[in-house]
């Protein structure tokens, strides 16, 4: 699967990686640690999936 690339309303990009299993990588590029590594969540896919049945659901 490519990723998600967006830019939120403050400018900043987001890009959502899938992993094994039921990872799900959120990268801020331009957000970096200590190490100059660019800042990464690792959220759950079913997570994921359910929120959007919800944002689906809503926006009906």
């Amino acid at each position: 699967m490519l990723p998600i690339k967006w830019t939120d309303r403050f400018g900043e990009d987001h890009v959502f990686m899938v992993g094994q299993g039921d990872d799900v990588f959120h990268v801020i590029p331009n957000k970096r640690d200590e190490e100059d590594n660019s800042h990464v969540e690792i959220l759950s896919k079913q997570a994921l999936i359910e929120i959007s049945k919800v944002l689906t659901a809503e926006s009906i």
